[in-house]
């Protein structure tokens, strides 16, 4: 195998591709990317999987002669960030050594045979849907999947019907839906782990469009504008009715407000949560919805203008403050939120809808507080 390209054309490639690469294993060749030079098309073909995410990429590249050999993805990404010129030349030595150059810079690393790599296996690209947006959709849905637990609830969830795409993420106590229209689709659940999306999500452009298909065991997004292929193994089980949970909130207490003032009031606030858990107090009167937190840091509270149609209870209802921060973040405009009499949430802005049980036992503990409080004096 004997072969050069354009060096900060082939870190990119082996950088996207690395990602699927196992950090570590007992079987050494999923720590490695498989380059599979091709002299007859001049293209250079790069493989990584961990048997449940793979990566492919195309690189046009001159091969002066074909071969295949498997080098460790960390090391080789490595090498060719260091190596300085403008083109780095690769070639197989014998006794499976691979010969990296560029400038005056040469280095020699040991590979093993491509014989050992497991070539990932992609169904024919039939009934491909276009998909754009990606990054949005993983950034509204990635964060309410559970980090723990169900396989099932660390998913997130792709309905596909042939006008719409919704995608869910949901951990048990918050779940965020996003709903678009998405000609082509034949109808479809897929799990899609939400530690994939992600890492898609930051591969893919802004606006790229990717096409997705599958064979219902893994999902396959390609990417022709960076000659990607991205395979991920689909979680299997049965998903909560989304229909049902979003249903559930019964319009007791409403209020309509600006998304950028109330994410504004709510991370200002959020700066005195110690963790995750730390919560936030949510109440709404007239015109007014009002935002605090304590902790072992102090005490905060933020007010922003709202049409509040119908007011909270004094105490208001506390929930998580940095999970609720995540719901809104990428929201514009108008949002309506929506609590029941038991104080779940319910925040609506655009395609998207944000779901959010309250902490019961911290709402109790300021009802009591405040029958507590003795009453003034007339």
């Amino acid at each position: 195998m004997v072969f050069s390209c354009d060096r900060k054309t082939l870190l990119a490639a082996v950088k996207r591709t690395a990602k699927a690469a196992a950090s570590s294993s007992t079987v050494e060749a999923l720590t490695g990317i498989l380059l599979s030079a091709d002299a007859e098309n001049y293209e250079l073909f790069l493989a990584a999987t961990d048997l449940n995410l793979s990566i492919t990429c195309t690189v046009a590249a001159p091969v002066v002669r074909s071969g295949r050999a498997v080098v460790n993805a960390k090391l080789f990404a490595e090498m060719l960030s260091l190596l300085g010129g403008q083109t780095v030349e690769v070639q197989l030595l014998p006794q499976n050594q691979l010969e990296v150059s560029s400038g005056s810079t040469r280095y020699q690393i040991a590979c093993l045979p491509a014989d050992d790599f497991p070539v990932p296996q992609f169904p024919q690209p039939a009934g491909e849907v276009e998909i754009s947006g990606i990054r949005s959709l993983a950034k509204q849905t990635a964060f309410a999947a559970a980090r723990s637990g169900s396989s099932v609830m660390q998913c997130v969830k792709l309905e596909l019907t042939p006008d719409s795409l919704r995608a869910v993420g949901c951990d048990g106590s918050v779940l965020s839906s996003v709903r678009r229209e998405n000609a082509g689709g034949s109808p479809a659940g897929l799990l899609i782990p939400a530690s994939a999306l992600s890492l898609l999500a930051g591969l893919a452009g802004d606006e790229e469009t990717l096409l997705l298909s599958s064979d219902g065991k893994q999902a396959v997004f390609r990417s022709p504008e960076q000659a990607m292929t991205f395979a991920v193994r689909l979680g299997t089980g049965s998903y909560l009715d989304v229909d049902s949970v979003l249903s559930c909130v019964n319009r007791q207490y409403e209020a309509v407000v600006d998304a950028a003032l109330f994410r504004e009031a709510l991370d200002g606030v959020n700066a005195l949560a110690e963790n995750s858990s730390t919560l936030v107090n949510l109440v709404f009167s007239l015109g007014l919805l009002s935002l605090s937190c304590e902790s072992a840091a102090g005490s905060a509270k933020n007010e922003v203008p709202a049409q509040v149609t119908a007011v909270t209870p004094p105490e208001g209802f506390c929930y998580q403050g940095r999970k609720l921060f995540q719901g809104v973040r990428a929201m514009t405009g108008p949002i309506r939120l929506t609590v029941s009499d038991t104080g779940l949430l319910l925040v609506s802005g655009g395609e998207q809808s944000f779901f959010q049980t309250p902490s019961r036992k911290q709402a109790a503990k300021a009802a009591q507080k405040a029958k507590k409080k003795p009453a003034k004096a007339a």
